[in-house]
């Protein structure tokens, strides 16, 4: 059997069902294995990169999934998807095709010597958990069991299978080849010592005025347990962006540009409870040491380096607590109390009705897209999948979405600029269901020749593009920083702005597109019931920001537009 037929069977295996890719002289056997395999399709999107935020997405959405590029430039362009899948912990598997070995040069030390021949494998190390140049045919299936069991195991992530030409097109007796066998490690003395370690912040959490309960994306594997744990307690919620679709319930996003209710609790409590979430700086705000500084501080991560750097960065924890969510999670639950803090309760009330998202001077704006937020969860379902670039959208987003079941999708860690239009191609492959794009201009103009996949497909995305005629989080930061000079972040500083519903049209989507909300909200009601893809443009101020935001060197509770002193001082006298 041809080892491109053993690779294209395999991913089916895994529940792999699309495979982005994209072709090349290195990756053509490897495709062709795909396009013969049952259970198992190709997806063509126009470049690499967009391959790689496809199928990363597709994985958030289906557990698992996969892209392929051939060598060189194909196999660089992944790189930014790759990171992306690293650092938001994405099990995906990313396929390389190479020259055939004898073209790799290898041990001649010389910058390349066969054409288009790149070490790919020691370029993406750094943003893998595994990867590797497969040498030998034999090796095929011992070397796909194991990348596809490092990427599924302990902290999830992506691996890199780069296979040379020759060896993809050699004949192997698949009967001969050898298996990956992993070495499965369980102690039940660690779960009991778990088990210990969990009665003893239970007891804490009992001792607590003013206790709080963070989650972050590490929880999403285990949302029931999670939501049990939460109702249980009966203390008040925060995430992070990465669990913001999770748990309606929650207080709100926390973080610097979190909602203030939501940082004010977390500024506020006297014992915080982290799980999943690994701390980040957009977490902590800066310095690390004024994050929650009045309470004791409990971090519950798989990763023991990301519970190690919180001293390293001035933030010390009370407890550090190395372990799996769901083991954890499964341990609290078991022995979960209620907690009596109703005075704390009424307090964050209090904030959340004190500083709304959406101020009522919003309303009397032309346009405000906090507004149309609003309006456009009116026009979703429980069942749709929303997928956002970065940017002010996604900002827009965190703060004022008000989620009912919708699953949400970002590259939260890594947030490459250009990640929307290609994610939102992958999530509808993975879901077969209607998905909702909620872009900038700038992010929608990175890989705006997806229009053409997702019209070849029919695919049921509908755009909501925000369009403020360039880079406006950089222009906020300009405004901040550099005195409202904005080189490279706009028309006038050298930006392009092309008529994006004109391009849509050309590429056979229907279009919409305002300036006027009234309008807006008709033709989202319009769009959302349309059958194919769709864009419906929103044309809003060039200053439009995002608000509350933390400067870098602001404590979180301390966000912009600055509250008068001495309302922070009332806020922050608990």
């Amino acid at each position: 059997m041809k080892v491109a037929d053993i690779v294209a069977r395999f991913l089916a295996e895994q529940k792999v069902k699309h495979v982005f890719c994209v072709s090349g002289g290195a990756s053509l056997h490897l495709i062709h294995g795909i396009a013969k395999a049952e259970g198992i399709t190709y997806v063509c999107p126009q470049n690499e990169q967009a391959a790689s935020f496809a199928a990363d997405s597709y994985a958030r959405c289906n557990g698992i999934g996969a892209a392929l590029a051939t060598s060189g430039p194909g196999a660089t362009n992944l790189v930014t998807g790759i990171a992306a899948s690293y650092y938001d912990s994405v099990p995906v598997v990313y396929l390389t095709g190479n020259q055939t070995r004898a073209r790799l040069g290898e041990g001649l030390n010389v910058r390349q010597f066969g054409f288009q021949a790149t070490p790919i494998v020691d370029m993406v190390k750094p943003v893998t958990k595994y990867a590797v140049t497969v040498m030998e045919p034999e090796a095929i299936l011992y070397e796909l069991e194991r990348a596809v069991h490092i990427a599924m195991s302990g902290r999830p992530g992506p691996v890199l299978l780069d296979i040379p030409d020759d060896v993809q097109r050699a004949e192997v007796d698949i009967a001969a080849l050898r298996h990956y066998c992993p070495v499965v490690h369980h102690d039940p003395y660690e779960q009991y010592a778990l088990g210990e370690v969990a009665s003893e912040v239970m007891d804490e959490l009992q001792d607590a005025r003013r206790p709080l309960l963070i989650y972050g994306y590490g929880v999403r594997h285990y949302r029931r347990e999670a939501e049990v744990l939460a109702r249980s307690l009966g203390i008040p919620l925060v995430v992070t962006w990465g669990a913001r679709d999770l748990f309606p319930a929650a207080v709100g996003g926390f973080g610097t540009h979190g909602i203030r209710a939501a940082n004010f609790a977390v500024q506020n409590a006297d014992y915080v409870l982290a799980i999943g979430t690994r701390l980040d700086t957009k977490a902590t705000g800066s310095p690390a040491e004024s994050f929650a500084p009045k309470a004791r501080l409990v971090m519950v991560d798989i990763d023991d380096f990301e519970i190690a750097k919180m001293s390293r960065i001035g933030r010390s924890l009370h407890r550090g607590i190395v372990a799996d969510a769901g083991d954890f999670l499964r341990q609290m639950v078991r022995i979960a109390q209620s907690v009596e803090c109703n005075a704390w309760l009424s307090g964050i009330a209090g904030w959340l009705e004190r500083y709304p998202a959406i101020l009522p001077s919003y309303a009397a704006e032309q346009i405000n897209p906090y507004i149309l937020v609003r309006e456009l969860a009116k026009h979703c379902e429980a069942t749709d999948t929303i997928v956002s670039d970065t940017g002010c959208a996604l900002g827009w987003m965190m703060q004022a979405y008000p989620f009912k079941g919708e699953r949400f999708i970002h590259a939260f860690n890594q947030t490459p600029m250009g990640y929307g239009l290609p994610a939102a191609l992958g999530a509808a492959f993975a879901t077969g269901g209607r998905v909702v794009l909620v872009t900038g201009d700038g992010g929608l103009a990175v890989n705006i020749t997806e229009f053409a996949t997702i019209a070849r497909h029919r695919l049921p995305i509908k755009i909501v593009l925000f369009n403020n005629r360039g880079h406006g989080m950089c222009r906020q930061t300009q405004r901040q920083w550099l005195g409202g000079e904005y080189p490279s972040t706009s028309f006038d500083g050298g930006l392009a702005c092309p008529d994006y519903a004109a391009v849509a049209r050309a590429y056979g989507l229907e279009t919409y597109s305002t300036a006027h909300g009234d309008v807006a909200g008709r033709f989202m009601a319009q769009m959302m019931e349309s059958g194919g893809p769709a864009l419906l443009e929103v044309n809003i101020a060039e200053d439009a920001g995002i608000a509350p935001q933390a400067k870098w060197g602001h404590k979180l509770e301390d966000q912009e537009p600055l509250l008068p002193r001495e309302e922070l001082a009332e806020v922050m006298s608990l």
